[in-house]
């Protein structure tokens, strides 16, 4: 006989069949595989994107640059043509100081009482046997091969000889004049400007720089 009070009976039927199986050493591994991956391919998505935008602006600060400096050529062209307006022989060679009063270089373009491009480059102004040299020194390979593309564009006669690390570069094509320049790190610019030779007209944001006499200084 059995006691008073209620059976308890346990059914445990439930627990037959296959057991429960905890998750595997190789599934923990495909999981964090696969997001190591997607992590790879986003760092490399992001780092593609900030070396892209790299570029892509160091390529418009060196066209805005180079703008810039071929604007100030092309004046400097007509100022010293104005300096000079009926001779054929170039003369003496004034000093930066006489050259930025009279308006052939811009008050912009003197740094320390240095003449400099807008990158800081160091400018001068010479005399030959066949005009002025107008001489850049140490200029970057990328500013280089711009300026001295836009420089001879925009004065296409105003030019005989231009050179690059002492290199012609006059009469050569766009691609010649960047393999000379991407030469080197950085390059010596010379442009020989003959009186002879006309000036061509800057642009008209330049066309009305002051000038004040003709007279020699």
């Amino acid at each position: 006989k059995s006691g008073g009070g209620p059976r308890m009976l346990c059914n445990f039927s439930f627990f037959k069949g296959s057991p429960m199986k905890s998750p595997s050493v190789s599934s923990f591994r495909s999981i964090r595989g696969f997001s190591l991956l997607e992590l790879v391919l986003v760092l490399g998505a992001l780092l593609f994107m900030i070396v892209t935008i790299m570029v892509v602006t160091k390529s418009i600060t060196v066209r805005r640059d180079a703008e810039t400096e071929v604007h100030r050529f092309s004046a400097l062209l007509l100022g010293l043509h104005e300096y000079r307006p009926s001779s054929t022989t170039v003369g003496d060679v004034k000093g930066v100081d006489e050259l930025s009063a009279a308006g052939v270089v811009p008050e912009e373009a003197i740094e320390g009482g240095m003449w400099v491009s807008v990158r800081g480059n160091p400018i001068s102004l010479r005399t030959t046997g066949e005009g002025w040299a107008i001489d850049y020194q140490d200029v970057d390979r990328a500013l280089c091969n711009a300026l001295v593309v836009g420089v001879i564009g925009a004065n296409p006669i105003s030019f005989s000889s231009v050179t690059i690390n002492g290199q012609e570069a006059l009469g050569g094509t766009n691609g010649a004049i960047g393999d000379l320049c991407f030469a080197s790190l950085t390059n010596d610019i010379s442009w020989i400007v003959s009186p002879a030779h006309s000036a061509s007209s800057p642009p008209d944001s330049v066309q009305d720089k002051r000038w004040g006499t003709h007279e020699d200084m």
